[in-house]
């Protein structure tokens, strides 16, 4: 159906707030790899690394409790506007 179609959209907008997020506290890529393919593996499997997130004091919160979750592989588990709005 057409709204399913835009909850998955939605959804996928998340992810990619989440690896923005990432590479704006981190200053590294979320999923960095040589070509395509390695990136996509990556994503598929959330190789990204933790500690250089955890490891950011300046903006502690934003890396360890919000980013992350944006990040979770299953959909239905990522925070959602409506989560930020409510912190």
């Amino acid at each position: 159906s057409n709204s399913q179609s835009q909850v998955n959209i939605f959804q996928a907008d998340l992810f990619s707030l989440g690896c923005v997020l990432y590479e704006m506290t981190t200053l590294e890529r979320a999923f960095p790899g040589s070509n395509p393919f390695l990136v996509y593996k990556k994503i598929k499997t959330l190789q990204y690394d933790m500690k250089i997130l955890e490891s950011n004091t300046e903006h502690k919160y934003l890396c360890t409790q919000i980013v992350p979750r944006f990040l979770r592989k299953e959909p239905k588990l990522r925070m959602t506007g409506k989560d930020i709005l409510d912190k």
